[in-house]
């Protein structure tokens, strides 16, 4: 019996995962036309002072140069707001390459009990412009199979920042990287 239950629990969350994410493998947001990651966190048993104080540690100690990221910080409202750069790297002719280089924003609200956490704005930085990634959808920008590369990189990556920050935010403590 627990075995079945626990068999229809993973097909709905696999159910509820894919309606999440479009063909293109990220969260897209159809009335911003943007990829957002975004989700309320319940944290029960901690103030929005303490999870404030857990965000702001998190970004100090995740980030190189954590503190200069921050764009924003707000206790009072329970906001905090920073800037970051991802690079993807492709892999050509058996050399690993840059692909592309991706900047974003990330917010962070705290409230007794739970947090939030939206990452969005992301920009292919191209030097003096940044178009949005959401130009990769488009068939005349970007091949297909380039921009599906490219968004399962950058979900890779979103992804395991945000394991991170779940992780610190439950338990005050980094998360270990066992990818070496």
């Amino acid at each position: 019996m627990n075995r079945i239950l626990f068999v229809i629990v993973c097909n709905m969350v696999l159910v509820f995962s894919l309606k999440a994410q479009n063909e293109w493998g990220v969260p897209y947001q159809e009335d911003q036309k943007a990829v957002v990651y975004e989700e309320v966190v319940q944290q029960s048993g901690l103030t929005k002072d303490q999870l404030y104080a857990r965000a702001i540690e998190w970004i100090n100690s995740y980030f190189t140069a954590g503190a200069s990221k921050i764009t924003e910080k707000n206790q009072d409202e329970g906001l905090i707001r920073l800037k970051d750069r991802i690079t993807l790297f492709r892999m050509e002719k058996k050399n690993k390459v840059v692909d592309v280089v991706i900047d974003y924003n990330i917010e962070i609200y705290v409230k007794d009990g739970r947090y939030k956490y939206v990452f969005r704005n992301f920009r292919s930085y191209q030097g003096s412009t940044s178009p949005g990634i959401e130009v990769w959808m488009d068939p005349n920008k970007c091949k297909k199979e380039n921009a599906l590369e490219r968004y399962a990189n950058l979900n890779a990556e979103i992804t395991k920042i945000i394991d991170n920050l779940k992780s610190y935010m439950q338990t005050g403590t980094q998360k270990k990287d066992n990818d070496w």
